[in-house]
């Protein structure tokens, strides 16, 4: 069979095609595969998809893959699948993919990959998701990723979702998001989180939310974070909260802000802090103003400063009061002022003292 042409195999009925076996495949020369039509695929037993290779699939027509059933595709080797182009993948109906596994997905080109279909996407089982890599995924559609499920990403290797695209990752539903984990959320790169919707961020659970860097939170748009969570706040590693921009902090609700600790506090850029306003700064608990920065204080408004509960006041450090201004100072009333311990009051200079009197 090695020498069988092209006009050998279009003369090849059906029938006779479901007799061939593996060996009988694997045998034949690729330029012979090109001749087959979806009648003849169609009818070659499954055990005989064993014998294909990688330049005989690549040699077939779009169109010879139409009829491919999915006891075929489940006994093509993982290597033969290499060899597959986008227009032949393209041509295969959605049902077919779901006995794929992780090994042959994985071996699919990005070239291929290119050209998948929300429905064939969606056919995936959540095992053949674990085959991902980051080429495979930058290379394919947004659409594609419109119809995926929560079966799927929590089963998506972490460094495949490093190749996401900020139009993939804004097609996928929010409620995708609910199984994303840590070390997933930390493999998106900055631009495709600068693409994160409410919703989504929103669908995060706090677990995920310990995956995230100050690339990625500073990436992201301020209407992202309109909806976070105080459990999500939690949960947020101050390394990435250095990365947030005084926008972001602003439309972050006052309610959570209960949770921050002190070194999250503490890893706040100066400027965000001059976005923190009077309800938001009064919502903190008073274990984190310890966790405060003379930088930091010094670009709090008056107002901010002033709506201080009497908790927050005896808990800021002598260490920065050099930072405080004597406008911030003013704003405090004589209840207030009480509250203020006496090594901060110490540590305050002349003219502070005075602001700290009027």
């Amino acid at each position: 069979m090695a020498n069988f042409t092209p006009n050998q195999v279009a003369e090849l009925k059906p029938s006779q095609m479901a007799e061939f076996k593996g060996s009988q495949i694997s045998s034949l020369p690729p330029e012979a595969f090109s001749a087959f039509n979806a009648q003849q695929v169609g009818a070659i037993k499954p055990d005989a998809f064993k014998g294909f290779n990688a330049g005989q699939v690549g040699a077939m027509s779009p169109e010879a893959f139409a009829g491919m059933k999915g006891s075929q595709m489940d006994a093509m080797p993982a290597g033969a699948l290499n060899g597959m182009t986008p227009e032949q993948l393209a041509s295969i109906a959605p049902g077919t993919f779901k006995v794929m596994d992780a090994k042959q997905l994985g071996a699919l080109s990005p070239e291929a990959m290119g050209a998948m279909q929300p429905g064939q996407l969606g056919a995936l089982s959540a095992n053949a998701f674990k085959g991902f890599n980051a080429g495979q995924v930058g290379a394919m559609s947004p659409e594609a990723f419109a119809g995926m499920k929560g079966s799927q990403m929590d089963a998506m290797p972490a460094g495949a979702l490093n190749g996401m695209t900020p139009e993939q990752l804004a097609s996928i539903a929010p409620g995708t998001f609910k199984v994303m984990d840590a070390k997933q959320l930390g493999a998106l790169s900055p631009e495709a989180m600068g693409a994160m919707q409410p919703g989504q961020l929103g669908a995060l659970s706090a677990n995920a939310f310990k995956g995230f860097n100050a690339g990625q939170v500073g990436a992201m748009s301020p209407e992202a974070f309109a909806g976070m969570k105080g459990s999500q706040m939690d949960a947020m590693p101050a390394g990435a909260l250095n990365g947030m921009t005084p926008e972001q902090l602003a439309s972050i609700a006052p309610g959570t802000f209960k949770v921050m600790d002190a070194k999250q506090l503490g890893a706040l850029s100066p400027e965000a802090m001059g976005a923190m306003d009077a309800a938001k700064f009064s919502a903190l608990p008073a274990s984190a103003i310890g966790g405060l920065k003379p930088a930091q204080v010094s670009e709090l408004t008056p107002q901010a400063f002033g709506a201080m509960k009497p908790a927050q006041l005896a808990a800021l450090k002598p260490g920065v009061a050099p930072a405080v201004t004597e406008a911030q100072l003013e704003g405090l009333s004589n209840a207030q002022e009480k509250k203020l311990t006496a090594k901060f009051v110490a540590a305050l200079d002349p003219q502070q003292k005075e602001a700290l009197g009027n």
